[in-house]
């Protein structure tokens, strides 16, 4: 998969006016240690879309494993009303 998406190149402007245009809000899982995808890449998201919950993990760039379950469930319980459709 990864070298299939090896020349996948997303304009991430394209992809903030579709989610602003829609009010969708995004909970973005980064790792702190990430070497692929940096922790200012998680910064700049934030940035440029203010409905995003940018949550740093202690980890690296794999980030799917059990350790993900705890962070993801207390970003729910957290911030509900986040993940709420807008009237």
């Amino acid at each position: 998969v990864a070298r299939s998406l090896q020349s996948f190149k997303p304009s991430l402007e394209s992809i903030f006016e579709a989610l602003e245009a829609r009010k969708i809000p995004v909970a973005v899982f980064l790792g702190k240690r990430d070497e692929v995808i940096p922790p200012k890449v998680g910064t700049l998201i934030g940035q440029m879309y203010p409905n995003a919950h940018i949550i740093f993990l202690e980890k690296g760039h794999l980030l799917i494993d059990p350790d993900l379950v705890a962070p993801f469930q207390q970003v729910l319980k957290e911030i509900p009303k986040f993940f709420t459709k807008s009237p």
